[in-house]
């Protein structure tokens, strides 16, 4: 993943974005080919961008992500919003739980 594509300030052209989305399937497949970890390791690294629903990405249909794959996703959700980024000054630690008030109840 080339750093200025990680690092842009403004909004993702259609090949960075896809770039971007492959993130979690490389990984996974490193991870994968990685002795001594856990086997959910690459599983995690896999569905850390999917919703409960089956959004985001990649595309693996309607499964729920494990709970732990869940766990990671708000933990990056909120490094994202409260790290420093070049377009913003960062928020207090609080800022994001407007994100969490406003997520579905999983059924």
């Amino acid at each position: 993943m080339p750093l200025d594509v990680v690092k842009k300030p403004g909004a993702l052209e259609k090949r960075e974005r896809k770039m971007m989305e492959a993130h979690t399937t490389f990984g996974a497949e490193i991870l994968a080919q990685t002795d001594g970890l856990q086997p959910l390791t690459p599983i995690v690294a896999l569905e850390h961008h999917r919703g409960v629903k089956g959004t985001g990405y990649p595309d693996l249909g309607t499964a729920v992500p494990h709970l732990m794959s869940q766990i990671v996703s708000v933990a990056d959700i909120y490094e994202a919003i409260t790290a420093r980024a070049p377009i913003r000054r960062r928020p207090c630690p609080s800022a994001p739980a407007w994100c969490w008030r406003g997520w579905p109840a999983k059924s």
